[in-house]
């Protein structure tokens, strides 16, 4: 089970909830054209409910890339040292 909030004029999510203990806790927010579904789904592989929408009671790709992944922090003193190690090793230091 998946409850979804989603905006009703775009049916863009706005959050979800794939724990039925905390469905309660997820509810349109006042001043906002918001409403709330709960689908019989499971929560998609996803990392972000902006990537989808809800029309016609599915679940839809928005189309929306997800941003690229990071590459991992560098070492930057180890690729220092590594390079000297280099340098000396050819003579040049």
């Amino acid at each position: 089970m998946l409850k979804i909030r989603y905006l009703k004029d775009t049916g863009l999510l706005t959050d979800w909830e794939d724990d039925p203990s905390h469905f309660e806790d997820l509810q349109a927010r006042a001043g906002v054209a918001e409403d709330v579904a709960t689908l019989d789904i499971p929560k998609p592989e996803a990392d972000d409910y902006e990537y989808y929408i809800f029309s016609d009671g599915n679940l839809t790709p928005s189309g929306k890339e997800p941003p690229p992944e990071s590459e991992p922090e560098r070492d930057l003193a180890t690729e220092i040292d590594e390079m000297k190690a280099e340098l000396k090793q050819a003579g040049i230091m």
